[in-house]
């Protein structure tokens, strides 16, 4: 099952925020999987811009 295998490979995200640890670890399964060979930069291809910006929190 898919679940299982995301909690096994600990990638199951627990916020929006797309980080560089997680990138690696995507990454490192894809190496593994030979999806990819040469692994990208995390600022070419990750924006947290709209993420942080979901993250705060509504005004009262």
């Amino acid at each position: 099952m898919i679940v299982e295998r995301y909690h096994e490979q600990d990638t199951w995200k627990n916020d929006l925020l797309f980080s560089k640890d997680s990138f690696d670890l995507l990454l490192t399964i894809l190496e593994d999987a030979e999806v990819i060979t040469k692994r990208p930069p995390y600022e070419a291809l990750v924006t947290t811009e709209f993420a942080q910006k979901a993250k705060v929190s509504p005004k009262s």
